[in-house]
């Protein structure tokens, strides 16, 4: 049995056991003063992705006029594996969520697409980048983010067009978003028909020395970063010493871009543009979350924050009437700091990726 019939085996049996200790999900129009909308986040220690959905929550709790009230309910997918379609499960029929946000890795969406697949409840993926998430033609997946044939299409078109690269090194640790973006990357690649780059898995700074002489001997020009911020650092003061141009997926500006890698240290690198640090409305959106929490926001909770104020927004147009909701959303049309929001027949987000260098800090478009 192969491991996407596995993932779905465990996601159908786990919603029937779970059915029927629960019961049926609530499908009628709610009428409580409160209305729930669910989040699931990987682990309970990294809190952007939840500190900025309450942002938005309080914010259209205090700006519209309405006696209803929002409320987020927020759980982790931490534990033993399946610990996420349990999770979803329980936002579902005890909670009984409008819509459920996933910041989250892919391997655990997969999990959270089997139970929605069955209960018809909205997710909103605002992390996970896997495009096989939006195959699956559940009518009720949406996601927010760039998927990785995406971000593929442009890193590839960048690096081997505009800078004009041809030994390339794609290095990525070996997490389930990593390998996947690294996967689709290396496709485009052979797609665009380029030369295929050499690969690297970098595990830890015992292997540094490694891969310094792997940079010589391929006489490497460019790498493309397939991890987190904190994770690629040591791999980019490398690079930047060796003179070797620097790409990177967006999982370099997640959370832990604001914790223990500053951006600054994101210096010559080109990656994928959260839109959020140029544009006025997502300056607004990083000093207020300053303001609130004490430090700036990353890419995680500039989208979680987009996610939970469409899903906020299309919920009130739709008078709280949950089938209403449901059929909006396909051709909704929203603004958010991220940029535009808009969905594809499979609900993946239709918006071309645009590519930023950081100099002193500062995000700049990158130059065609």
């Amino acid at each position: 049995m192969c491991r996407r019939q596995i993932i779905v085996l465990i996601g159908v049996l786990g919603f029937l056991f779970l059915k029927s200790e629960y019961g049926c999900a609530q499908t009628t129009t709610g009428l409580a003063d409160t209305i729930k909308v669910g989040m699931l986040i990987s682990d309970s220690i990294y809190q952007e992705a939840r500190q900025a959905a309450e942002l938005a929550i309080d914010e259209a709790n205090s700006e519209w006029q309405s006696n209803k009230k929002f409320k987020l309910v927020n759980r982790s997918m931490e534990g033993p594996w399946g610990t996420g379609a349990k999770q979803t499960v329980d936002l579902v029929f005890n909670e009984q969520v409008y819509a459920i946000i996933g910041s989250h890795d892919g391997r655990n969406a997969h999990l959270a697409e089997q139970v929605i697949a069955k209960t018809q409840v909205v997710y909103v993926s605002a992390w996970a980048a896997d495009p096989t998430l939006s195959q699956a033609y559940v009518p009720w997946f949406f996601s927010l983010v760039p998927n990785n044939i995406q971000q593929a299409k442009a890193l590839c078109t960048h690096m081997y067009k505009t800078g004009n690269f041809s030994n390339v090194l794609v290095i990525s640790n070996a997490d389930y978003d990593a390998e996947t973006g690294a996967k689709f990357f290396e496709a485009e690649v052979k797609e665009q028909g380029f030369h295929l780059p050499a690969k690297f898995v970098y595990s830890s700074d015992s292997n540094l020395d490694a891969l310094k002489s792997r940079f010589r001997e391929q006489q490497t020009e460019a790498i493309v970063l397939f991890g987190d911020a904190a994770w690629a650092s040591k791999i980019i003061q490398l690079a930047k010493e060796e003179k070797i141009g620097i790409y990177g997926s967006w999982l370099i500006t997640g959370e832990s871009l604001t914790e223990e890698f500053k951006l600054q240290n994101l210096d010559d690198v080109i990656g994928i543009d959260a839109v959020y640090w140029t544009s006025e409305k997502g300056k607004l959106f990083s000093e207020k979350y300053k303001k609130k929490y004490g430090t700036l926001p990353g890419a995680t909770a500039a989208y979680a924050y987009d996610a939970t104020h469409f899903v906020l927004a299309e919920i009130n147009k739709s008078g709280f009437d949950r089938e209403l909701f449901k059929s909006r959303l396909r051709s909704a049309s929203y603004q958010g700091i991220t940029g535009k929001i808009e969905f594809d027949n499979l609900g993946n987000l239709k918006k071309e990726v645009q590519l930023v260098e950081i100099k002193n800090g500062i995000p700049h478009a990158a130059g065609n």
